[in-house]
Formats: structure tokens, sequence, C-alpha cells
């Protein structure tokens, strides 16, 4: 166990491992302690959120930009945007969105990159 817990704090010093991975390791060691709390915690960060009541408060979106796409120049600020949303990915569909630059909300409350058919 120990070697798993320092195998742990030499991923999250690296930076090399997703989030998905270093949460699936901590959700491995949090079982192995008997931390259910944290355990329950981590399966809805991976799994996504079913209660919207317990979608934590860092996981709202509550502003943003928007940006609209000139042919000619490129992305460019079009306003602000003032919203609540709460949420209740998982956390890999999260971490795809971040490399692509440019989001947009679907109906069914999800995220996806721009082009994205789903």
């Amino acid at each position: 166990m120990s070697s798993l817990i320092k195998d742990f704090q030499r991923d999250l010093i690296q930076s090399k491992k997703s989030t998905t991975e270093l949460l699936r390791t901590a959700k491995l060691i949090s079982v192995k302690l008997g931390l259910s709390d944290i355990t329950e915690w981590l399966a809805a960060e991976l799994n996504g959120y079913d209660d919207p009541a317990k979608i934590p408060e860092y996981r709202r979106v509550t502003r943003g930009e928007l940006q609209v796409r000139n042919p000619v120049t490129g992305w460019m600020p079009s306003g602000q945007i003032k919203l609540n949303i709460k949420n209740s990915q998982p956390i890999a569909e999260l971490e795809s969105l971040v490399v692509p630059r440019c989001f947009q909300w679907v109906e069914g409350r999800r995220w996806v990159s721009k082009g994205d058919d789903t």
C-alpha cells in the first residue's frame, strides 16, 4: 500500500497523468483505506453526478464569454454570458474539452466542442 501511495504522490508532482487517471488511483487508495465518503465523491467525479443536489460548488459555471467566428479575422468576443449551470458530466468528458478552444452548450446540458454532432 505504501508504494501505491508513493507512486500516487509522484504522479501528482510529475503531472504526466490525466486527472481521470489520478482520480482512479485515488479511488483505489480510498477503497483500500475504507474511506467511503471519499470513495463516493471520487466515483461521482469519475462517473458523473446523478443527483443535481450533490453537485459541488466548484462544478458550477456562472459566467463566460460568448465568442463568434468571423471567417476573415477568426474568433472574437461578442459579449458576456451570465449562467448558473450545474455541470454533472464525468471528469473524462470535461478533460476532452480542454484541447479544443471553442465549446458550445447543447440541449441535454452537455459541453461539447464545436463540430461535435453528439
